[in-house]
Order: C-alpha cells, then structure tokens, then sequence
C-alpha cells in the first residue's frame, strides 16, 4: 500500500479482511496446487532419469522424492476437499496451507542446494535452477494478495542456492550467485509491487462496483419516482379535465342560446381562458411524456408547405394584434410532401413563432423553411424562425431551453408565459434526432432554428400550368417589409411573374405613372396595409381614377381585423379590379387571389362533401354512461343538439342493467366510475355479445388522455376513443363514423357520396 492517501490505505486494510474476498483469493490459490505439484514431479522425474542424481544418491533421492510426494498428496487434499477444511476456519485452513506450501520450497530448496554442492555446474543443476525460478515468478503471481508468503517463498528457494553457488569456490559460481542474488532483488520488488497493485486494483474495482451498485439504486429509486409522477400527473390531468370539460361544455351550449351582446363577449372571454388552460395543460402532459421517454412519434406522409402555412394563419391574428408583421419565405422547389411526424413539426414551429411574437415589440416575425436533399429519398429540413424583438442575453442563451425559462425573467416582466414552448420544442426536435438552437443579439432581436432529417415521399404534387396565364406580369410591391417581400416574390416569381418593390406611397405613384406613360407599365400592384397606417386606401383610389393606370389589378394586403373593418368593405364596393389578400399571404392564397383577378381557373383539389346536415333529426339512440353530473348534462346537450336521442346511467352496473332490456345503437362511455368501471363494463358487454350478430360501437369518452390510455380503452373492448374536454366536433365527427353505415343506409346522410361501407371509413 502507498502513503499517498491514508484514507485509502484504511480502506484496503478493512478491505483484507473483507471474508468474502479472502475466500475467493483462497480458492484461486488453491487451484494453482495442481499444475505447481505436477511440474515439481516432471522436473523430479528427469532429474532420476536422466542424471545421475539416483545414481549417486539413492536414499537422498528416494527420501526427498517421498516427502515431495507426501507435500503435494497434502496440498490436493486441501485443494479437493476444500470446503469442508475451510468451513472449520478460514484462517486455520489458511495457516495450514502456507505452512506445506512453504515445506515443500524448504524440502526443494535443500534437494537443490545439494545438487549444486555436489554436482557444481552441471546440466542437473542448471535445470533446478531454471525450474526454481519459474517457481518464484510462479509465486509472486499467485501470492500477490499476500506479499509476506511471496517474499518468504523467495527466501526460501533462492538464497540456499546463492550460497552453495559461493561455496563451490569458483569464477563461474560466483557468477551464477551474483546472478541469483540479482534476481532474487527483482523477484522482491516485483512481489512488492504487485501486492500493492493487486490491492489498489482491487480497491478501485470495488469502489466501482459499489458506484455502479449506488446508481442503480438510484436510478431504480429515480424510476419509481418518476412513474409516481406520470402516475400522478394523469391522475391530476384526469381530475383537471373532467371540470374543464364541464365548463366549456356548457360554454359551448350557452353560446347557442340568445345572448345580450355584452353576455356574449363574457361568454367568449371565458371559452378563451378555458381553451388557453387546456392549452397549458397539454403543454404540461407533452413536457411531461418527453421527459420521461414515454413520448411517441409518428410518421405519416404531409405536405409540408401546407402544415406551416396552416400553422401561421392561426398565429396571423395573435401577431397582427401585437402589430407584428408575420410572414414565410420557402426555398425554391422545396419538395411538397415529406414524411415525418407533421403535427410535432406544426407544434415546435408554432411554439417558436409564438414565442417570438411574444417578445416583439412591433416589427416582423419571418419563417424560413430550407430543406435540403440528401441521398434519393432523404432531405434536411431547416427552420429559421427570426424576430426583431428584445433579444436573449448572453447569460440566458445556454439556459432558454430548460424548462420554465425565459429572457425575461424579472417579477414585473411584461411577456407572459409558461416556459414551457421552448423546452416541448427542444424535446420534441431531440426526440426526432434532430437540433435546436439560436442566434441573438440582445437589443435587436433572436433567430430560433432547428434541424432534422426528413423521408422524401415519392409521390409528390403535380404542378398546373395554369400559371401560364401569369406568366410575364410585371408586379410592384408597395411598402411591405423585408420579410414580406421575400415571401411574396418567392411565389410569384415561380409562376414567372417580375416582381419588383419599394417603400412609400409617393414615391410609388410616381413610379407607376412614369412607367405606365413610357409603355412598360405594371400589371399588378400588391399594397400593403401597414398595422397602424391607412394610407394604400387613398392610393388605390387614386390609381383607380387615373386614366393611365385605372386597368391595374390591384391587391391590397391586409389583417383579418383591417378587412372586415367598414372602410375596407366599403372601399371594395367602390373601386374595381381590387382584391383583399389576408395576411400571412400564404402560397395558395395568393395563388387563389391573382386567378380571380385575371379569371384564370384554379385546380379544383377533391374535396370531401358535408354529408350530414345540421341538427339532423335520426331515430338512433345512444347510451350515455357518465356518473358525473355536469358532464351528464354538456354531454346530453351535445347529443340533443346534433339530433340524437340520449339514455344517462350513472355507472357500470347501471349500463348492463338497462341493456338486458334495451337496445342503443352507441354507448359513449366513461371509464373511471363508482361500482363498475368502463374497462370492466365494456369487457362484460363484449362477453354478452359473443355468439351473436350484433355489436354495438362503444366509444371511450374519458379524461384519461396519457400514452397508454387510449391503447387500454381499445383492449378492453372499445372501439374507439374520445380525450376530454370533448367539443361538439369531436363528437359529430365519431358519431357520424362509427354510425355512418346506418346513417347511409337510411338515407340521414345523402348517398351522392364515397362513404365507405366499412365502420373504420371514416365520414367528413
């Protein structure tokens, strides 16, 4: 042991006394007797017959040869039965054992010296030695544990030898002893070192051990904990979501009532608040499935363009309300259809723009969409998503991603917010192998990315050449952001439009009547309607009477609050060839407003047909199994109000009560109840119907909404499944499934459509 560290060295010694470990050091040594014994004997054996040891000394040789025989027959004893000698005392079974062990170099050690006295420097001689050697490298190995037994061992069997070397009196002798001697200091240090390796090693190996032992505990421990948490955190969104569901329920059914204007506007301030509570709770339940590697992907094939374009129109309003310019700019020739997990990919960039609304003070949020193709059926999709906002500092760049972070995180803080969008996104981004990071400058805004690999479907969109009729046009953006621009050009210029811009209105008129008189005037003029500024209404008036450029087509580009707006619609009525374009101008928006300005015929997409009318009055009955009353009461107002006749039982036993004697066409049921539960209610229906024709759909209506709950309800038996709260939607869309083949047949919905025979085709 080294002087290094007392600590350790205190450890080692309680280490040697560690009672397991010494009796698995005691069996490896022991297991060395048989090879040590047989290699005494061979090397005995030549020395008989093959010199003139017996020769010469027969009785020296008989004796010793006894006693060798007697030692190694003793050590196999001790190596055969060693339980039962070690079970009497570990320490006596060690005593003895060193003991013949050591008789045994004693005896060898004599018969050598004797050899070397008597025979000098001969062929036998040389042969005890070489063999004496390779015994004490032997030793040293198997002896390294206990460095007291090497060193004795090299005592005993090399110092005898060293001095019958001196004692034959010789040049030759006296250099075979200083050999010897050499040795024997090497073989010392040697037994030296490796005992204190041995016990370092082994120390090191048990501190180890015992790591690995303590973090398994603890990552055993951490499991539990962590599945007490997902078990609480369904049980507390489960007992969140069944009031929620109550309260916009019955938001939904006061909303169909009639309402004094100002109870309207409280009644949509609430529904708000409860959609954005539920919003915070699925952000909880998302975060919550990531972190604890329950989260699931899919993979499905969508259009890409489409899943953020429809993504930025929700955010279009939140942003404009903010007087946020919000705007996206596509590579040339992106691929339309990709695969991956669509709504994920919707949900991080919807997390990310909301954030950078969040932070802006004006200005403009702008997307940028890359995707770059890598092998034949492989791309790298890239998301920027830019802000000129307030900016992350420094200190807050490597800690925006943790949970319930933000850059402004100061008590009086003006942005609101959870924290949580950032950390879904890092998730979710880490979750589909791919990276999540930032550019910032604090002061003058951020720059939010992500990466990730993408399948390329190859069945990608076929392009109209009905763009031809645009082809040519000359088109001047008047007064839109950088941004904005971007985007629009983008699209334009694919239909091989020229397209050219500039800021102010003024300078703007000019350009168009200067270009109109030398005869290269413009065919378009796209105004943008700036958040706080009206100004392209006097424009598009002026260009309107003016003789040279009343046949311009115009295009004005503004928010949803700024079109509805009186001035806007009256404007409409007023001037001619002028078009309104919602922003964010999407690319099939845009693509939709130039062919109505120049009546050139859109690509009509197959569209599904509304196949149910509304308030439809069916003779189908569905069994409502709910013990909660509220629900009872949204849910009942939901059914009545899409036409369907409704049956309430409080629980299981109540179901299976009432369906002996009656017949439903659907049973929505709960699945956390008092005296029989749905799984188990659902279960006993199925027994019933084993046998017979009929099935009745049973669709799982619950708060239950973790991964797994939705795979339970379809192993109980179940058909399908609702998450509370349930919207009016949600409910028609599963009814009109899972009843769409009776419906049909009895003419409820019309049969000038595709609807499939099949349950699982599902009805829009």
């Amino acid at each position: 042991m080294t002087d290094a560290d007392p600590q350790i060295n205190a450890e080692i010694v309680k280490l040697q006394r560690d009672r397991k470990l010494l009796r698995r050091l005691d069996v490896e040594i022991a297991q060395h007797t048989l090879p040590s014994v047989v290699g005494y004997l061979l090397v005995y054996a030549v020395l008989i017959f093959a010199g003139d040891l017996y020769a010469n000394y027969p009785k020296l040789t008989i004796v010793s040869g006894v006693i060798l025989m007697l030692l190694g027959v003793l050590r196999l004893a001790m190596l055969i039965r060693f339980d039962v000698h070690y079970a009497r005392g570990p320490a006596r079974w060690r005593r003895e054992f060193i003991t013949v062990y050591q008789s045994n170099a004693i005896v060898w050690s004599a018969l050598q010296a004797h050899v070397i006295s008597f025979y000098g420097m001969s062929v036998d001689t040389f042969l005890m030695v070489t063999f004496t050697t390779s015994l004490c490298s032997v030793s040293n190995v198997t002896w390294k544990s206990n460095g007291q037994v090497s060193k004795t061992y090299l005592a005993i069997t090399l110092l005898p030898a060293t001095v019958a070397f001196v004692m034959l009196n010789t040049v030759y002798s006296y250099l075979f002893a200083l050999m010897l001697m050499a040795l024997f200091v090497a073989l010392w240090k040697q037994a030296v070192f490796l005992h204190i390796r041995y016990w370092e090693e082994t120390h090191r190996a048990n501190t180890i051990t015992h790591q690995v032992r303590d973090l398994e505990s603890a990552m055993a421990s951490a499991e539990q904990e962590r599945d007490v948490k997902i078990d609480f955190l369904n049980n507390l969104t489960h007992d969140i979501r069944t009031p929620m569901n109550s309260v916009l329920g019955m938001l939904s059914l006061l909303g169909d009532t009639e309402l004094k204007e100002d109870q309207k506007e409280f009644q949509t301030v609430a529904t708000h608040a409860g959609e954005s509570l539920l919003t915070l709770i699925d952000d909880i339940l998302d975060y919550s499935k990531i972190s604890s590697g329950k989260f699931i992907l899919d993979s499905t094939v969508f259009n890409l363009r489409k899943c953020v374009d429809d993504t930025l129109e929700t955010l279009g309003p939140v942003a404009h309300q903010r007087g946020v310019e919000l705007s996206c700019v596509y590579d040339k020739g992106i691929p339309t259809r990709v695969r991956g997990d669509g709504p994920r990919i919707s949900q991080i960039v919807q997390n990310l723009v909301t954030n950078a609304i969040k932070f802006s003070d004006g200005g403009e949020v702008v997307v940028e969409v890359h995707l770059k193709t890598v092998g034949q059926s492989e791309g790298l999709l890239r998301v920027h998503v830019s802000d000129q906002g307030i900016g992350v500092p420094e200190d807050m760049k490597e800690k925006i991603f943790d949970v319930f972070s933000t850059a402004d995180s100061s008590s009086t803080r003006k942005h609101s917010g959870t924290g949580l969008g950032l950390a879904i996104s890092k998730g979710l981004v880490e979750c589909m192998n791919g990276k999540i990071s930032l550019f910032s400058k604090e002061g003058e805004g951020s720059t939010f990315w992500f990466s990730m690999m993408v399948r390329l479907s190859s069945q990608q969109a076929q392009h109209s050449n009905n763009y031809r009729a645009l082809a040519g046009k000359k088109v001047l953006i008047v007064d839109a952001p950088a941004g904005l621009i971007r985007g629009l050009s983008n699209g334009l210029e694919s239909w091989e439009m020229e397209v050219e811009s500039i800021e102010g209105y003024d300078k703007a008129l000019q350009v168009l009547r200067t270009t109109a008189r030398e005869g290269c005037g413009y065919d378009l003029v796209m105004l943008n309607m700036g958040l706080k500024y009206q100004g392209s209404f006097k424009l598009s008036r002026i260009i309107q009477e003016d003789p040279i450029l009343k046949d311009t087509k115009q295009l004005i580009l503004s928010t949803l609050i700024q079109r509805g707006s009186s001035g806007a619609l009256k404007h409409a009525e007023q001037v001619k060839n002028v078009l309104f374009l919602t922003k964010p101008a999407t690319r099939s928006s845009l693509y939709s407003a130039l062919c109505t300005l120049y009546g050139v015929e859109k690509v009509v997409r197959n569209t599904p047909k509304k196949l149910i009318e509304k308030k439809p009055m069916n003779p189908y009955k569905v069994l409502l199994v709910e013990d909660n009353k509220v629900n009872q009461m949204v849910a009942k107002g939901m059914l009545t109000r899409l036409g369907y006749g409704v049956k309430i039982v409080n629980n299981g036993k109540e179901a299976l009560g009432i369906l002996a004697d009656k017949s439903f066409d659907l049973i929505l049921m709960d699945c956390h109840m008092p005296e029989l539960d749905g799984y188990e209610t659902t279960h006993e229906i199925r027994e019933r119907e084993n046998g017979s024709d009929t099935r009745i759909p049973i669709v799982a209506m619950t708060a239950n909404a973790m991964d797994g709950d939705e795979a339970r309800c379809l192993a109980s038996g179940m058909d399908d499944y609702l998450s509370k709260p349930v919207n009016v939607d949600e409910l028609d869309s599963k009814l009109r499934l899972w009843l769409g083949q009776r419906l049909v047949r009895d003419g409820i919905i019309r049969t000038d459509t595709n609807a499939g025979d099949s349950p699982n085709s599902q009805i829009h």
